[in-house]
């Protein structure tokens, strides 16, 4: 975690500088270095194998998709679009195998607590920092609009990795009712919030609704009553903020969709729908896409143009049987798979996060070991 942690904020920093790319992207190489020796160790010590052979299956589509329109249109083989198949399918199993890998190591939560909890807890005071003195260079839209992110690269991403976070302290606040956890869910709510897109505000709403309803001890009038103050918070936020303004302005412009979307709409209608339109009929079951990654922004349309059913269906298993193997009891685990399932859909990189593979792996891995439910891992037989 304290390695790919420095290795994103390297990449934040050469994308302020110069501009990030494949070729200087050290967290990519770092990273895949550390995915290769995980899968030699799993593989030596014969854990995960059929595990290994699902996220290859998963791995093999998109390239067979690339093979039959070399053959049916007699192109030339491009080594970029393998080297962009390979990326773009690696930042889907990416997670799923480092759970894998910590689950077959067995590690105590005691010994990931302190960094886990260390990477966000600075990530927010970075946030706050920045927003209280207006740091020009934490700026999530480069000052078009109002938002301060942490030291990582893309927008969407952060916001996955505030789901990550709020998520884990407020898990830790319900079981264990502490002031610094307490204190700590505070921080993040607020340099969350002040990311300033418009997932994360549908994720915080969301999460409030759920803590309202968890915590037992309060009558149902004062969870009403919460609901209506959170509501009225967001909104008075939103205007504050200038970011109601801001969505404002687009609607008038280019109407409710577009603004709703933030563009999206625009890029199915662009780029979406003439691809699916080119498509063979094998596509719809392998996907038809490898190029030019994410297509439309939204994760659930990206997965399928990327590894059509097949692979649609294969990366739901593999998650349900990893990352996503928690019981009916386990009210929270449950809660973040319908926000993985709902913000993933709305917005890109959320499926496909390379950032936040790690923190996904070990929010998961808390959540299973914790005594709010655990699901065997059915993948980890020798």
């Amino acid at each position: 975690m304290s390695l790919f942690f420095i290795l994103d904020v390297v990449n934040f920093y050469t994308d302020q500088t110069q501009g990030l790319n494949s070729s200087n992207s050290i967290s990519y190489y770092g990273k895949g270095i550390v995915e290769v020796i995980l899968i030699l160790i799993l593989l030596i010590r014969g854990w995960g194998r059929s595990f290994l052979l699902m996220i290859l299956c998963f791995s093999i589509i998109p390239i067979i998709a690339y093979g039959l329109s070399i053959y049916s249109t007699s192109a030339t083989i491009s080594y970029n679009h393998l080297f962009q198949l390979f990326k773009e399918g690696n930042k889907y199993i990416f997670p799923m195998l480092l759970f894998v890998g910590i689950q077959s190591f067995k590690f105590r939560w005691g010994d990931i607590k302190v960094i886990f909890e260390s990477i966000f807890i600075l990530s927010a005071v970075i946030v706050i920092v920045a927003f209280a003195f207006d740091l020009s260079y934490f700026y999530t839209y480069d000052g078009n609009r109002f938002g301060f992110k942490p030291p990582f690269s893309t927008q969407n991403e952060i916001t996955f990795f505030w789901m990550i976070g709020v998520t884990y302290f407020g898990s830790v606040m319900l079981k264990e009712k502490s002031i610094k956890y307490t204190v700590s869910l505070i921080l993040l709510l607020f340099a969350s919030l002040i990311l300033g897109t418009k997932a994360i505000a549908l994720y915080l709403f969301c999460y409030s609704l759920f803590m309202f309803f968890s915590i037992k001890r309060i009558s149902i009038n004062q969870k009403i009553l919460g609901i209506v103050l959170t509501i009225i918070a967001f909104c008075i936020f939103a205007y504050v903020s200038g970011i109601f303004s801001f969505f404002y302005v687009r609607y008038l412009d280019q109407g409710l969709l577009y603004a709703i979307t933030s563009k999206r709409n625009l890029l199915f209608e662009q780029s979406v729908i003439p691809l699916l339109a080119q498509w063979k009929w094998y596509n719809i079951f392998i996907g038809g896409t490898y190029v030019d990654m994410p297509v439309s922004e939204m994760g659930l349309v990206d997965l399928y143009l990327f590894s059509g059913l097949i692979g649609f269906g294969l990366f739901f298993i593999l998650l349900r049987q990893t990352i996503f193997a928690f019981t009916r009891k386990n009210a929270i685990g449950l809660f973040f798979v319908s926000q993985y399932i709902l913000i993933g859909s709305l917005a890109g990189h959320i499926f496909s996060s390379g950032i936040n593979a790690i923190y996904l792996a070990v929010l998961c891995y808390y959540l299973q070991q914790s005594n709010l439910g655990h699901s065997p891992v059915k993948v980890l037989k020798k």
